[in-house]
């Protein structure tokens, strides 16, 4: 294997570098660990909604429309990652008439360091449903990217 190899082999491509768990939403330092990792596609699009059907249809106000679904394709991959957490969320949640909220920013786009912060009813409903789209969203990559 070469050195190449080797370390694709142990690279994650989405990594939570710190939690804070505040009051009315879990902020979260998101770091990619490549550019290629940078921004969504079609083809992770069309893989995501197998997990997460409903993405497509999520308010969010963007510079394109009113839905995800109008940035999707090419948005950046902590603002799917937002979006993730916030259908897993819905799945999970105690009372179905609670609305979430998220949004994304990045702190620093040369070095992949965004923030992701979402809104929750239950902290570590919130907690499990952010792990289990890093989860997600890190198999994913690995295979769409070879690594």
């Amino acid at each position: 294997m070469g050195a190449r190899a080797m370390s694709d082999a142990c690279i994650v491509p989405v990594r939570i570098e710190h939690i804070a768990v505040r009051r009315d939403r879990i902020a979260a330092d998101v770091r990619l660990a490549d550019e290629r990792y940078a921004y969504t596609t079609p083809d992770l699009i069309a893989s995501a909604l197998e997990r997460f059907p409903c993405l497509l249809r999520h308010a969010c106000v963007n510079e394109r429309g009113t839905s995800f679904g109008s940035v999707a394709c090419r948005t950046s991959v902590p603002h799917l990652f937002e979006h993730m957490v916030i259908e897993e969320q819905v799945r999970r949640a105690v009372d179905e008439s609670f609305s979430y909220i998220g949004k994304t920013r990045w702190v620093n786009r040369r070095f992949l360091h965004a923030r992701v912060e979402v809104s929750y009813e239950d902290d570590l409903i919130a907690l499990a449903a952010m792990r289990d789209a890093q989860a997600w969203l890190n198999a994913a990559l690995s295979a769409s990217f070879g690594t």
